[in-house]
């Protein structure tokens, strides 16, 4: 089908039945695959990184900081729907300890058993960072 919209031709995708169908089929059947997959393959190995002997098993050490959010300069979703529009602030939290050569060495060292106890409420919303 074929439209006019706002000056510009459109052309509506409309799906087949069999799209639809196996579409709502492979949806249905992936929690089934997925949760077959659990049952039947047995890890080699299991690791309990809240102890100190998996955590040596590991060769890591578990680490603590309080994280905190702060605001950032930001853009816009832009008519391409990417951050290509006007500027704006958002907010977002720090550190980005996810990449692999992030310096942690400053951090708080604690001891696996310690992680239960590591809160550190400071007012009605509070957040933290530990890595291994």
């Amino acid at each position: 089908m074929r439209g006019i919209k706002e000056g510009i031709l459109v052309k509506k995708a409309v799906p087949s039945a069999a799209s639809v169908i196996a579409l709502l089929t492979s949806l249905l059947a992936c929690p089934v695959l997925a949760r077959q997959h659990v049952l039947e393959q047995r890890p080699d190995a299991i690791i309990d990184l809240m102890t100190d002997e998996g955590v040596r098993l590991v060769k890591g050490q578990w680490r603590y900081r309080d994280a905190q959010i702060v605001e950032v300069d930001h853009k816009s979703p832009g008519p391409d729907l990417g951050p290509s529009g006007p500027p704006n602030r958002t907010h977002d939290l720090i550190p980005h300890a996810g990449v692999a050569d992030f310096n942690d060495s400053g951090w708080l060292g604690i001891e696996a058993p310690g992680l239960k106890r590591v809160v550190r409420p400071a007012g009605s919303a509070s957040t933290g960072i530990a890595s291994t």
